[in-house]
């Protein structure tokens, strides 16, 4: 059999399979390009490795291959670059059941930015136990640059995920927990979705609480009614003290010690912008206050019933981003950062009357000196320098250079609109940003007088009425289902621990894969358990993959994973029962 069509070959080699050859370049074996696939995946372990990112894809010999040997929950993303290549492979495959598969993801000349979303989204350390990327190198041969920028992009992906879970499985149970106790504030009150677009060309201050403030802040009294002041709420204390009141404090933290930055600090006046996952107390700290949400899955399954509060993107990962971006979504132009110093700069990473440096000054004598403090600061959180708004060079760890980059790739998103100046007297660079001194910045775009608490008090007054009656019948509704999902899991635990007495009885796989698809249709309410199993789970899963025995490894890691998943059941329930609507 040989089929051309073009610079296409379809060929028929000494073992009967199909081999392919595309300008010039064979594809496949010219002999027997099934056992060459076979010889490409051979050291697998299937028990530890359940997601397969195919970068080419060809005729597909190490895809069928794959799809034979991976578990109920894997996942296979196959990627193939060149459209002719999968056109003439359609033709082969006509009855191929991997086309049909719902284990199987194909991308065909795809954007790199779309696929690394599509893996983002389907890849998760809990429910997986391992990714494995797959280079089929004659695909690739023919793409290079094309598979070397998808493969660097899904590493940073993974790297993404490694930290976004080290992140859940700190707070996931304390996001849960807060959202749990704030429903009645979120249903109570204004979102922030009634701000948006109401300032279209109204300068924004984004106040942050960077040690320049101390420098400058003064100056924000010069600006009332003539711009929004939108405050971090670590920077309140700083304005507070020069009786300065900001039009909108923004606060996100889950942690009680973000409490203690407004505790006592008189907020009855002050227009709150806190989170759905806000440290509970928080919200009550003032009768003025706007929502937003974070797309937690828990308010994504009241949704229908609460309705959009709005949401602010909390990817940057630091107060003072939520910020800016709820400055772009209000229609701001231009938006202002001050006290953004995103750096050390005098040893210190805070302004002088926010907590973090109150603490460290109260602790000072004669044998303790501030420069000793401010020593020990560089030489313990600096770990690298870089570029200065005033300076050659500024010291600044990791986390704040995140900040930096995120606010970076932000302004290249807004293509020169918004306009952003960073009126930051000191501190890092920020690409993109135009550097003034907030005197030049006043001066320039705050000779107008503005109703600007006019239009944030309307706003506060738009309150959805909710049906709480129904808003019961949902929680009760994810009660149910949390019980019906705590009973599977303890049905698959049992049958994981007779399984492991006589492993020789091939019938438990069909009976675990029986229950494992009724547990899964759970979609929804896995996605809500999935920051509280985060929390209970993931270094106990990390733990489990050292265990180098294939039988230890699978019967442990199956274990843990459903006994947690009912732990988080439990949790869950127990949290739900601080819900006040």
């Amino acid at each position: 059999m040989n089929k051309n069509h073009e610079d296409i070959d379809i060929i028929a080699t000494s073992s009967g399979k199909l081999t392919l050859k595309y300008k010039d370049t064979w594809i496949h074996s010219k002999y027997d390009p099934e056992k060459e696939a076979k010889r490409l995946i051979e050291d697998i372990n299937y028990k530890k490795i359940d997601v397969f990112i195919l970068l080419g894809v060809g005729l597909g010999y190490h895809l069928e291959e794959l799809l034979k040997n991976i578990s109920s929950s894997g996942l296979i993303i196959a990627i193939e670059k060149e459209k002719r290549i999968h056109e003439a492979a359609l033709n082969v495959w006509k009855e191929k059941n991997f086309l049909s598969s719902p284990q199987v993801i194909f991308f065909v000349d795809q954007d790199v930015s779309l696929i690394t979303k599509i893996i983002f989204e389907k890849f998760s350390f809990i429910k997986h136990k391992g990714l494995r990327v797959i280079e089929f190198r004659p695909c690739i041969s023919l793409n290079l640059e094309y598979y070397q920028t998808l493969k660097k992009k899904i590493g940073e992906v993974v790297d993404y995920k490694i930290t976004q879970n080290l992140t859940l499985s700190s707070f996931g149970c304390l996001w849960q927990e807060n959202v749990c106790r704030n429903l009645k504030e979120i249903i109570e009150n204004s979102g922030v979705v009634n701000l948006f677009q109401k300032f279209k060309n109204i300068p924004a201050f984004i106040i942050a609480a960077g040690p320049s403030l101390d420098k400058n802040a003064y100056q924000l009294k010069n600006i009332k009614n003539k711009g929004v002041v939108i405050c971090v709420d670590t920077a309140l204390k700083v304005l507070k003290n020069l009786n300065i009141l900001p039009d909108l404090v923004v606060s996100v933290d889950p942690q009680e010690k973000n409490y203690k930055k407004l505790e006592g600090l008189n907020c009855h006046d002050t227009f709150l912008v806190v989170a759905d996952i806000t440290y509970w107390k928080i919200p009550l700290i003032s009768l003025k206050k706007f929502i937003y949400t974070t797309n937690h899955p828990f308010y994504l399954y009241l949704l229908d019933v609460i309705g959009q509060k709005g949401v602010l993107s909390s990817a940057g990962g630091s107060v003072a981003t939520v910020s800016m971006d709820l400055a772009n979504k209000m229609g701001c132009n231009p938006i202002i950062l001050v006290g953004q110093d995103l750096s050390f700069s005098d040893g210190f990473s805070h302004a002088k009357e926010t907590y973090q440096v109150k603490e460290q000054i109260e602790n000072l004598s004669k044998f303790y000196t501030l420069e000793m403090v401010q020593r020990e600061i560089l030489i313990n959180k600096a770990s690298l320098t870089v570029k200065g708004n005033y300076q050659e060079k500024v010291a600044t760890n990791k986390l704040m250079d995140g900040y930096r980059k995120w606010i970076e790739n932000e302004i290249n998103r807004y293509k020169g609109y918004p306009e952003v100046i960073n009126a930051t007297e000191g501190g890092a660079y920020i690409e993109g940003t135009k550097v003034c001194t907030l005197q030049e910045v006043i001066k320039k775009y705050c000779q107008k007088e503005l109703l600007v608490r006019e239009i944030i008090e309307k706003g506060n007054r738009k309150i959805e009425k909710i049906n709480r009656r129904k808003l019961k019948e949902r929680i009760d509704d994810l009660q149910i289902q949390l019980d019906d999902l705590e009973l599977l899991c303890k049905e698959m635990l049992n049958l994981y621990q007779d399984f492991r007495k006589n492993t020789q009885e091939k019938s438990y796989f069909h009976r675990i894969a029986k229950i494992e698809k009724k547990i899964f249709e759970k979609q929804s309410i896995l996605s809500i358990l999935e920051i509280i199993f985060y929390n209970h789970a993931f270094h106990k899963l990390q733990k489990v993959k050292k265990i180098e025995e294939e039988e230890d490894f699978y019967f442990n890691w199956h274990f843990i994973w459903y006994q947690e998943l009912i732990n988080s059941c439990i949790t869950l329930k127990n949290m739900l029962n601080l819900c006040l609507y």
